[in-house]
């Protein structure tokens, strides 16, 4: 006999069509003796069977008896609505009526299981820079870098690795005189795919000379070169475009020009600028 996915069917033998009140009906309603039950769901359907012994405080499991078969069919706590006990007598009225106290208990719920996308190599990296302040005086501090990992699909995604980034400057030079172009600052860091933001990562370096606000040797732009290492994707390498290390401004350029300094009296600036290394190379 072929049965719904509700249904279960297994033959049983005489002696073994008697079963003990499950568990769950001891803990949800009145302790009952009966054998044969009838159970209504909330849908309004009824159905009138044998207690199964594997009964629990979330299912109710009933078996009904065909010829030579048992249909075992299982009810959800959530899907009943009330269950009477029926006297072994046929078409007796029922000597007991049971209905759940209260809200069901909740269903456990299966979790989904999402298969995670296939991370995509790493094609490229861009990077950009400018020169910024982050602590309570006027002059900047350093570099920000925000750093660009572009798999093959154009999609800027999260990375583990390294990056090595170089600031290079430019002396001003003369007509005796090449100009130069001092490598300013070098740092290098641990990239983490944690410290990935909405669309990049994000890094402060600090000046690892006197800042370009003080040294009128430097020209006013510079460069950032960035070599990013991820292993399993390689090495990747990037610049960028010229980065303002000296914000154009023509009062401190006359400030700076006839006075030595560029900034005023009464602007704070660095305690121990004195005691940051000079550039080499100029």
């Amino acid at each position: 006999m072929s049965t719904s996915a509700r249904y279960r069917c297994r033959r049983v033998t005489p002696w073994a069509a008697t079963a003990a009140l499950g568990v769950w009906l001891w803990s949800s309603f009145a302790p009952v003796q009966a054998e044969t039950v009838t159970v209504y769901t909330r849908n309004g359907h009824g159905i009138t069977g044998e207690l199964d012994s594997r009964s629990d405080e979330q299912t109710l499991w009933l078996r009904v008896e065909r010829p030579g078969i048992t249909l075992v069919r299982s009810f959800a706590r959530a899907e009943i609505d009330k269950v009477e006990t029926v006297p072994p007598a046929t078409g007796a009225q029922p000597i007991r009526v049971f209905k759940l106290a209260g809200p069901p208990l909740p269903r456990p719920e299966l979790q989904s299981i999402i298969a995670p996308e296939p991370t995509l190599p790493i094609a490229s990296i861009a990077v950009e820079a400018i020169v910024a302040n982050w602590d309570a005086d006027v002059e900047a501090d350093g570099i920000l870098l925000t750093l660009y990992a572009i798999d093959r699909a154009g999609q800027v995604v999260p990375i583990d690795g390294s990056i090595d980034v170089e600031l290079i400057g430019e002396g001003q030079g003369s007509t005796a005189l090449l100009r130069t172009f001092p490598v300013l600052g070098r740092w290098v860091r641990q990239v983490r795919a944690g410290e990935f933001g909405p669309q990049s990562y994000q890094y402060r370096f600090d000046f690892q000379t006197i800042p370009p606000d003080f040294d009128q040797r430097l020209g006013m732009f510079g460069l950032v070169h960035a070599r990013l290492v991820a292993p399993g994707h390689g090495t990747f390498d990037a610049s960028t475009n010229a980065v303002t290390l000296r914000v154009p401004n023509p009062m401190r350029d006359r400030l700076q020009q006839y006075n030595n300094q560029r900034f005023f009296y009464n602007e704070r600036t660095g305690n121990s600028l004195q005691q940051q290394p000079q550039v080499q190379g100029l």
